[in-house]
């Protein structure tokens, strides 16, 4: 995990490479796919290429940057709220350029079940490198283990499409002021 600055009473988290592969479930970090748009299964970790990556159905993967949706499989880097606090995301998604089959992939944001990026549906991401969509949702209210799903669409073709989305997390975490009932901004690392 790559800590970069941020303002006091915050810490930026980039997805980057965690060692989730060597305690899977005790990380900010997970990786999923579904097969139905709902229900979000795990990844498993593979050695294979010069980073590793995590696969799933078919052709899906997640590697450091990057993911891939499978034929029929959604893929999903899902970040794992440590703390109650609130959350920025910022990021841009663009197709990978060794992707050269022309076609647009879809993406969503989604808070636990609810979906808070595009508003509804789905977001079109282009099949040009050069023409990425930018993400930025700010003040996002969680709790300690609320999942924020970063989900590429099922593309129902056999074919590899990575695309690159490594988001930023802003995090700010809140703490009981003593004496009072209301959260008070915490100023150290919440992990």
């Amino acid at each position: 995990m790559e800590i970069e600055a941020a303002p006091p009473g915050t810490v930026l988290i980039r997805s980057g490479w965690i060692t989730a592969a060597l305690v899977p479930g005790e990380q900010e970090w997970r990786y999923a796919q579904s097969l139905d748009g709902e229900s979000f299964l795990p990844m498993v970790w593979g050695a294979g290429g010069y980073e590793g990556r995590w696969t799933g159905y078919g052709l899906a993967q997640i590697g450091r940057i990057w993911m891939q949706p499978g034929a029929t499989a959604d893929v999903a880097r899902v970040f794992v709220s440590p703390a109650n606090g609130t959350i920025s995301i910022a990021g841009d998604i663009r197709k990978d350029p060794s992707s050269r089959n022309g076609n647009a992939v879809e993406v969503r944001v989604l808070l636990n079940d609810r979906q808070i990026w595009p508003a509804s549906g789905w977001q079109e991401i282009s099949a040009d490198y050069e023409n990425p969509a930018s993400l930025r949702l700010d003040a996002i209210r969680v709790e300690t283990g609320d999942a924020v799903r970063f989900v590429i669409r099922h593309t129902g073709r056999s074919d590899a499409d990575p695309v690159i989305w490594d988001p930023v997390i802003t995090v700010e975490k809140e703490r009981l002021v003593s004496g009072s009932c209301f959260p008070a901004a915490e100023s150290r690392p919440i992990f």
